[in-house]
């Protein structure tokens, strides 16, 4: 007999729903705060303050928020960065969505598990278990591997090859699909050998999947097995190449749809012109000099294809002003949705979602998760 979720429980399944209308999911406080700012170590809760964590969720998702995506690492990036609880601590994102899931309904998270220090087989369980307790609101954020410092905690002198990674990623999510299909199994693979059956549960259907990458071979993983697909790359000319690269790889892999692509955006609104913007730049201007510079160097082409550092967009006003960015995007690139990151974060800046997206639902670019079976 198969194992049925307690229907006690008053959860609901997200199924993947292609309907044209956008989808906003929050980048979820794993760490004090989203960039290594004095002003926000003051200011926002302790990372581990759970009752903190479970009132945001409530807020976000009466709001109309499908989602939130927890990252994670396993090393402090530098004892500045530490000073200011930037990346140290953090919350774990495999058990911290437990407690959110029970305290909610419909929000659905993504949990960020690194395929170059977690074993296939754990993933798949961690998967199974994950979709069980939360009633089918699961997903997974699939990470190759961030920072030399990482994986020399799991006996590598430095992480793989860029391109090795993403091939061993290949056969990673082969293994993890193989066996939540609740079949024996025997794979005898380059990275992984895998033989027998797994113990259920196992999910009730495919977690969203999804990941973030700007480089071609990422963007190749993306197409061939991600529903969603993280970016702050916004230029004009270079948003319609991404698109194009996109369909192109889908095409390869036989599917019939490339991912959608969210942006990462900082949201910050206030209610007086003005208010949003001066506080933001406040917040910036405090930024810890010593640990920002665990940042990635990394430089992207971004507006009208200049070359600088990439940036989140910047949503950040009145309501007004954000839900008007946001309908300029949606009318210039066809802006898919956006991952929002709160630089304050507690329930009523998550209230303050709420009233955005109300004039995005009547504007016709947004339907509430109600009337799209509280759709991915």
């Amino acid at each position: 007999m198969d194992i049925q979720f307690d229907s006690g429980r008053d959860f609901v399944r997200k199924p993947r729903l292609a309907d044209g209308t956008m989808r906003f999911g929050i980048f979820w406080p794993y760490h004090r705060s989203p960039v290594p700012s004095e002003m926000l170590l003051k200011r926002n809760p302790s990372v581990l303050d759970l009752d903190a964590h479970i009132r945001l969720a409530k807020a976000v998702e009466a709001a109309g928020v499908d989602f939130g995506l927890i990252a994670d690492g396993y090393a402090p990036g530098s004892d500045a960065a530490t000073e200011v609880e930037f990346q140290d601590p953090r919350a774990n994102a495999i058990l911290w969505p437990i407690p959110i899931f029970l305290n909610t309904r419909t929000l659905g998270l993504a949990s960020t598990i690194h395929t170059s220090y977690v074993h296939p087989v754990l993933t798949a369980r961690f998967a199974g278990y994950l979709d069980y307790l939360s009633g089918g609101r699961w997903g997974w954020n699939i990470v190759n591997g961030f920072r030399d410092a990482e994986a020399r905690l799991f006996g590598f002198d430095k992480l793989p090859d860029h391109d090795a990674s993403y091939d061993m990623a290949d056969e990673y999510l082969s293994v993890v699909q193989q066996l939540w299909q609740g079949e024996p199994i025997d794979h005898q693979g380059k990275n992984f050998k895998v033989n027998g059956k797994l113990a259920r549960p196992q999910p009730g259907s495919q977690p969203l999947l999804v990941s973030a990458s700007s480089s071609p071979r990422g963007q190749q993983f993306a197409a061939r097995y991600c529903d969603y697909l993280f970016t702050v790359v916004l230029g004009e000319e270079v948003w319609p190449q991404l698109r194009a690269n996109l369909r192109k790889y889908a095409e390869e892999a036989g599917r019939a749809a490339p991912p959608e692509v969210l942006v990462m955006g900082d949201f910050l609104v206030r209610d007086r012109a003005g208010e949003a913007a001066d506080l933001y730049d406040t917040i910036m201007s405090t930024r810890h000099v010593e640990a920002q510079k665990i940042w990635s160097n990394t430089k992207q082409p971004l507006h009208k294809g200049k070359v600088k550092e990439a940036e989140p967009l910047r949503l950040v006003g009145t309501t007004r002003e954000v839900a008007d960015t946001i309908l300029s995007l949606r009318d210039r690139i066809g802006l898919s949705g956006l991952l929002l990151r709160m630089p304050l974060w507690n329930a009523s800046e998550g209230e303050r979602i709420g009233p955005v997206l109300d004039i995005l639902e009547k504007e016709g670019v947004w339907k509430r998760p109600a009337d799209r079976g509280h759709s991915w």
